[in-house]
């Protein structure tokens, strides 16, 4: 399934998501690059991912999932629902630092068979420990790489000190399902005031013939 750059919204990404896409358990591509997710359309990935346990390239950069939406899709990819994961497509998503040692950590546990994973522009630097951790990982298996980071964001004291909040949040929180349901929780509201007073209905649309030809 490919839909990259459509201009589709976060809530239409969550229409899309969840009530089409997640059907089809036998997909092997997602693409979804160049749309636009937030924490919302990250939140919606993240729940229907355990469904797809075909699926072997995942791409949603340049989708704006934002720092916990990072650490939200890792999480979910930790779980090990999606092991013949091969090709992971993450880049340009101002993803922290805090999300990358998620996503290192998901590598690690939940991604057994994965070639290559693509994190070049987000917000960490390319000398950061984990980009070693990456490569380190890759260099026991044998096989995998992670992107050239050559367009990497700076990343400010303040975003820096929010980080190491956001760091020390998630190791409280003991599971993924924890940590997806605190993020959650954490902006309900928030989303709830952004919602369109009507669902998009092309997303809709598209939903539900997703859902009729994945049955």
């Amino acid at each position: 399934m490919r839909m990259p750059q459509n201009g589709i919204r976060p809530e239409g990404v969550a229409v899309i998501l969840k009530d089409g896409i997640v059907h089809d358990t036998k997909l092997e591509i997602l693409d979804l690059q160049d749309n636009t997710f937030t924490l919302r359309g990250a939140l919606a990935l993240a729940d229907i991912l355990p469904s797809l346990t075909k699926l072997k390239d995942l791409g949603v950069g340049d989708c704006l999932l934002s720092a916990r939406g990072g650490v939200v899709v890792a999480e979910a990819l930790k779980r090990g629902e999606n092991e013949g994961l091969q090709v992971l497509r993450l880049q340009y998503n101002e993803i922290h630092a805090v999300g990358a040692k998620g996503f290192l950590s998901a590598v690690k546990l939940g991604l057994p068979n994965l070639k290559m994973i693509e994190m070049n522009g987000n917000n960490f630097s390319e000398d950061d420990e984990v980009v070693e951790d990456f490569r380190s990982l890759f260099l026991q298996r044998g096989f995998g790489e992670i992107d050239e980071l050559d367009d990497m964001e700076e990343v400010s004291d303040e975003e820096e000190e929010e980080e190491e909040e956001e760091e020390e949040e998630e190791e409280g929180v003991g599971s993924a399902e924890g940590a997806i349901h605190a993020l959650n929780e954490e902006t309900k509201e928030e989303e709830e005031q952004d919602v369109a007073p009507e669902q998009d209905a092309e997303a809709d649309a598209l939903a539900d013939l997703l859902k009729k030809t994945s049955i």
